[in-house]
């Protein structure tokens, strides 16, 4: 009778290792591939023929994690390129801005640019010639603060315009005569 309770109690003891060691041995795995995926190595994928006795019950698990862990992979490549494109539009954008501010700055008409508050976001050599601002700094200040009385009712009416046009362009060409009356 001892004898037979003590091979119970061995059966016992055994099966119940190899159940927990089933159910180890995949979450171990999975707690090691989330490691691996924390440390950067996206893409890592767990070995599923490797999940023991109870395989079938983990399998789905590993099969999430994998395409999860293939998915972040994919999406860290993206967002590389996409960093890329930006890097190469910025700096493609950067030279067409200087090329288009060498050329603005050497043509022989004023150019005067305002943004939809009045204030001047750039005029160019001979704008400032024509316009002979009242104020050294004038980028980013009000025209009114920086244009002369005979100017600014022609760039108010020119703002009515350009704000009564909600989100397109607009341009005006103005003629200064010597004696600066537009």
């Amino acid at each position: 009778l001892v004898v037979i309770t003590l091979l119970i109690i061995l059966a016992a003891t055994w099966v119940s290792f190899y159940l927990a060691r089933g159910f180890v041995t995949p979450v171990e795995m999975l707690a090691a591939g989330t490691s691996r995926v924390r440390e950067g190595d996206l893409g890592y994928q767990v070995d599923s023929t490797r999940l023991g006795p109870l395989e079938g019950d983990f399998e789905e698990l590993v099969r999430s994690f994998n395409l999860m862990s293939t998915q972040l992979k994919e999406q860290r490549k993206q967002v590389v390129r996409t960093t890329e494109d930006l890097r190469n539009s910025h700096r493609e954008l950067g030279e067409r801005n200087w090329l288009v501010e060498l050329l603005l700055e050497h043509v022989d008409a004023g150019i005067l640019s305002l943004n939809r508050q009045g204030e001047i976001t750039a005029m160019n050599r001979a704008a400032v010639k024509l316009v002979q601002p009242r104020n050294e700094a004038w980028l980013g200040r009000h025209y009114r603060v920086v244009v002369g009385r005979e100017l600014v009712d022609l760039l108010d009416q020119m703002l009515d315009r350009l704000r009564s046009r909600a989100g397109r362009q607009f341009s005006q060409n103005i003629t200064v005569s010597e004696n600066r009356k537009p």
